[in-house]
């Protein structure tokens, strides 16, 4: 497989099998990045970033009324005092009379 024409890179291409290789391009493709657009990193949009921010306030006063809603109704108040139960009766035996006959 050695000799196979399409095993190697055809010539004057690199080869991407090395880490090397991809590492070097991709830094080389942030460098060009950074070279072509440095205001949009240093300044940032100051709408965009107060509405993010009144976004995260309302959500949180959100979260804070629900907990404090299920802070009262799992609050132990007043309870409804349990109805009495029927007098246990005991198993395997039934009152006389039940057997129509």
């Amino acid at each position: 497989m050695k000799n196979h024409p399409l095993a190697r890179p055809a010539p004057g291409l690199r080869s991407w099998t090395r880490a090397e290789d991809y590492i070097e391009t991709l830094a080389r493709r942030r460098t060009a990045r950074r070279e072509r657009e440095p205001e949009l990193r240093e300044r940032g949009d100051p709408a965009r970033a107060l509405s993010g921010t009144l976004l995260f306030l309302f959500m949180m006063g959100c979260l804070g009324v629900l907990v404090v809603a299920i802070a009262i109704a799992a609050w132990p108040g007043r309870q409804l005092e349990p109805a009495p139960h029927a007098q246990q009766k005991e198993p395997g035996t039934a009152p006389r009379g039940w057997m129509p006959g």
